[in-house]
């Protein structure tokens, strides 16, 4: 898993031709879908558009600025990163053991 951007990053996506200023991670949402940011269009911001956009980091064509970083925002960072590691690692054994359970009382 590639390291997080730092909080007020700005960012070019692949799809859009606004760039977006990273004010979040791993935002929850009531789909399963997951996502690694949140951000808003740069330089409106939140106030101007009430747009939160969620990406991940494939989404991200290039970085135009990175943000401000300290020794605590990296082991925050690092710290989220393991956190969403082993989040998502439960929801596959979670996915699979109801997968299991289905295909036993299809067979029954």
């Amino acid at each position: 898993m590639p390291e997080l951007l730092p909080l007020g990053s700005i960012v070019k996506l692949k799809q859009d031709e606004i760039p977006v200023m990273i004010i979040g991670y791993y935002p929850v949402v009531q789909q399963k879908t997951r996502y690694e940011y949140s951000c808003v269009p740069y330089p409106f911001g939140l106030e101007a558009t009430k747009k939160i956009v969620l990406i991940n980091g494939e989404d991200i064509q290039q970085v135009n600025t990175r943000g401000y970083q300290t020794k605590e925002s990296q082991m925050v960072n690092l710290v989220l990163q393991e956190t969403y590691r082993r989040f998502c690692l439960r929801q596959q054994e979670d996915s699979a053991r109801t997968e299991n359970t289905t295909a036993g009382e299809a067979m029954e």
